[in-house]
């Protein structure tokens, strides 16, 4: 192999180290890219899993004020179900 032949054979790999090098530049650009989107969808996620986390909050409130409520008319009627009764004859 003569002088001349390994020159062109290092200009040959330096030109494809250099465009490899292009390529995944390329290639990790589209990967931060996919990786802000998944950001953005992730944090959209966990503010909608926040927001139902408080309507389940308050729907759970709701319900245990309205047991507490039908509970307490119960033990009023138990405790003055012949007093009613009567009254009302």
């Amino acid at each position: 192999m003569d002088e001349w032949q390994k020159i062109q054979l290092e200009e040959e790999w330096r030109s494809r180290t250099l465009d490899q090098v292009h390529e995944h530049g390329r290639k990790l650009a589209v990967i931060e890219t996919k990786q802000t989107t998944y950001e953005q969808t992730h944090k959209e996620i966990i503010q909608a899993l926040e927001e139902i986390k408080g309507e389940m909050t308050r729907y759970k409130g709701f319900m245990g004020g309205v047991a507490f409520l039908a509970s307490g008319i119960a033990i009023a009627w138990n405790i003055g179900k012949d007093w009613i009764i009567q009254h009302f004859k």
